[in-house]
């Protein structure tokens, strides 16, 4: 029995865009819509519209995803050779459809400019706004996530990039060489 009311559930479902709806109006000025066309004498006006799903389709982040993308920006501090934790943090941001920027740490300003937001020279460093995360333990990402209001689960339906482009890297500056301060420290 329920398999029968399934079937005529989904029937009775199908969307009235596949017909034409009319709009006509009768002999006493009376305005009718259908989607069953007129009687050919009781109608003075016709006209059929053929109707259209009405889902707009976009790439962006969905509703609570934006909101908490306003109030709490995120980035993410990488370097080409960071490994797992940096992979481990842009995939967690990807799957929950962070929208966030992406820095690729690469040269020594780059590295100083991580210094002073951070007190280390070590990725990944993700902020949320002023909230500054360093290393990556997703407990604490998703605790910061969840509190900065991100879903926790990206929209379905909607294209978030995969992994956001780099930023690309300044000119280089000569290099004075520096001694690794941990294992994930920027070379």
């Amino acid at each position: 029995m329920r398999a029968w009311i399934m079937i005529v559930a989904l029937f009775a479902a199908t969307p009235v865009a596949a017909q034409g709806m009319y709009r006509w109006v009768d002999q006493n000025g009376k305005v009718h819509y259908s989607d069953k066309a007129p009687p050919p004498a009781a109608a003075s006006t016709v006209e059929q519209k053929q109707l259209r799903g009405n889902v707009v389709e976009t790439s962006l982040p969905g509703f609570e995803a934006q909101q908490a993308a306003k109030n709490f920006p995120a980035t993410l501090y990488t370097a080409p050779h960071c490994g797992d934790p940096c992979d481990g943090a842009r995939k967690l941001l990807t799957e929950r459809g962070v929208p966030f920027r992406e820095v690729s740490v690469a040269s020594n300003e780059q590295r100083d400019a991580l210094v002073k937001l951070a007190g280390v020279a070590e990725v990944p460093v993700m902020t949320l706004g002023k909230q500054v995360h360093k290393g990556f333990e997703q407990a604490t990402y998703v605790g910061a996530l969840d509190h900065a209001g991100y879903p926790r689960v990206a929209a379905p339906a909607r294209n978030v990039s995969a992994r956001p482009a780099e930023v690309a890297a300044p000119p280089a500056a000569k290099k004075a060489p520096e001694p690794k301060k941990g294992p994930y420290a920027v070379e």
